[in-house]
């Protein structure tokens, strides 16, 4: 590891967390907007699932099948994996940008999504 690549894999894992974490605001202004009180425990429920296919806590490629499937489809596998391979391995931003732009495809629709509900809400 140089010393002049440090500063991109901050970065990078920075990027990766940060769009991650305006998902999810974006995700609780939707089911906020969208569901009432005693609905949002089953929304937290659906939060925890798309871990469970973003192998959070287990590798997706030991299980297989449906749970790889659904996981490349998703975005939490690819902020874990961009994160994972930055901090771990080093990895610069070139290696990772694929699972970045997965994560920035979902955030912006997220975003637009949640907008989109709040502001029909606040007009009923």
């Amino acid at each position: 590891m140089s010393g002049y690549s440090l500063p991109y894999r901050v970065v990078a894992t920075v990027q990766s967390i940060v769009l991650m974490a305006i998902f999810f605001v974006a995700l609780g202004m939707i089911f906020g907007a969208t569901f009432t009180v005693a609905q949002t425990s089953g929304a937290y429920a659906l939060v925890l699932m798309l871990t469970i296919f973003g192998g959070a806590w287990f590798d997706l490629e030991e299980i297989g099948g449906v749970f790889v499937t659904i996981g490349d489809l998703l975005p939490f596998k690819h902020a874990l994996a961009a994160t994972r391979a930055v901090m771990a391995d080093g990895a610069r931003f070139a290696s990772i940008a694929t699972d970045v732009y997965w994560v920035g495809g979902y955030t912006v629709a997220a975003v637009v999504l949640a907008v989109a509900v709040f502001q029909r809400r606040m007009l009923e």
